[in-house]
């Protein structure tokens, strides 16, 4: 049996709306919890920058989740360029998911209403880190 007591936990506030420099910190393959024999490709994205952000906001994480449908592959197309730098174009092309732990990117936070009630920051577009 746990003892758990939560009364110094400090509610977590979503990260603002706005266009943050993020890095991935962790990658997963998962099964899709929406169409059974799909899997997804998991993010785990630490934000980083720009400067001119409060430094409160620097280290939060965001966790995107992509999905690796034949339908979606136009996403993790969008995804993978932007954190590489390498067009994404060709058949046959191979990726160890681990490759792209430490990349960069630049990304748009939006507030999704989720439909239980919450409130969740998404990723809504992503964008080259220069």
């Amino acid at each position: 049996m746990l003892e758990l007591n939560f009364g110094d936990v400090e509610p977590q506030e979503l990260l603002p709306e706005g266009l943050y420099a993020v890095t991935v910190d962790d990658v997963a393959i998962e099964d899709s919890k929406a169409t059974a024999g799909n899997k997804n490709l998991i993010l785990s994205l630490r934000v980083i920058g720009p400067d001119s952000i409060d430094e409160g906001l620097i280290g939060k994480k965001i966790r995107e989740v992509v999905s690796l449908a034949a339908s979606a592959r136009w996403k993790l197309q969008i995804v993978l360029e932007n954190l590489t730098g390498t067009e994404w174009r060709a058949d046959d092309m191979k990726l160890d998911p681990r490759d792209l732990l430490g990349l960069t990117a630049r990304v748009v936070i939006f507030h999704n209403p989720g439909q239980k009630g919450g409130v969740f920051a998404n990723v809504k577009s992503w964008h080259p880190n220069i």
